[in-house]
């Protein structure tokens, strides 16, 4: 009987511990999905033509195609559209510690990062309200935390995981954006193809691992068709570049 009494007091005391788990596990779920679903907010915000293709994805992809969306669409708004009284460096900068904390220091993510520092910064971004915001002006750390893109973190660092999208293609798209704030005159086209490769080839490589590829040999092309496009773009901008003093 001593031995039924303590196999039955372990199994109690399992059973407890793992639903102790279970809200906390679903708590980190529930974060990650209204994560994506700020991602496809701002994705059906954004008017882009690129994302009408979206549907013709399947869902998980789809989803994760809106997360990787919101985070460039948010990384080139900080400089093209700074929220007023913004420096774009230092928004820039916070976006950069953000992205570290939410998708951990692996290669591709890690799992405990997209459960925990990436939807704890999403949940910290929707829990404090306005009137908790105007009783206690937010320091430096907490107004990086509670930036409107923190929101989307979360759904970021669970695509990265899921499809091991390589985490320095990210970061390289913010040193692209980075180099707008500085603008240049390009004297070789090597250095301009260096600054469409961060803000735009690193988007189609991100993007491949997403869609799925059979080889290595897809970096290329995708690299190529960024590049591309990066240079599409800058053509059509040319009178408003002109205007600007850019040329």
């Amino acid at each position: 009987m001593d031995q039924v009494r303590h196999h039955l007091a372990v199994l109690v005391a399992s059973s407890a511990r793992h639903a102790g788990r279970k809200p906390a596990m679903t708590a980190r779920r529930d974060a990650i999905d209204e994560s994506y679903r700020a991602c496809r907010s701002l994705v059906r915000r954004s008017g882009s033509n690129f994302t009408g293709a979206f549907w013709m994805l399947p869902a998980r992809q789809r989803r994760a195609m809106y997360a990787l969306y919101a985070f460039m669409r948010h990384t080139d708004d900080l400089v093209d559209q700074p929220a007023a009284g913004n420096d774009p460096a230092a928004a820039l900068a916070c976006w950069r510690n953000q992205l570290a904390a939410a998708i951990g220091n692996q290669p591709y993510g890690s799992a405990r990062a997209v459960a925990g520092a990436g939807a704890d910064a999403g949940a910290h971004a929707l829990g404090r309200t306005a009137a908790e915001s105007r009783a206690t002006p937010a320091s430096a750390d907490e107004r990086c935390t509670m930036s409107p893109g923190a929101v989307l973190l979360p759904a970021l660092a669970d695509t990265v995981a899921q499809f091991r999208i390589p985490t320095k293609l990210l970061f390289e798209v913010i040193e692209g954006v980075e180099m707008d704030l500085h603008p240049r005159r390009f004297a070789r086209f090597a250095d301009l193809e260096q600054y469409c490769d961060r803000v735009a080839g690193a988007v189609g490589l991100a993007c491949i691992h997403i869609w799925g590829f059979r080889s290595p040999a897809a970096f290329e092309p995708a690299r190529q068709c960024g590049l591309a496009m990066q240079l599409t773009n800058i053509l059509r901008d040319l009178g408003e570049d002109l205007r600007q003093g850019r040329l």
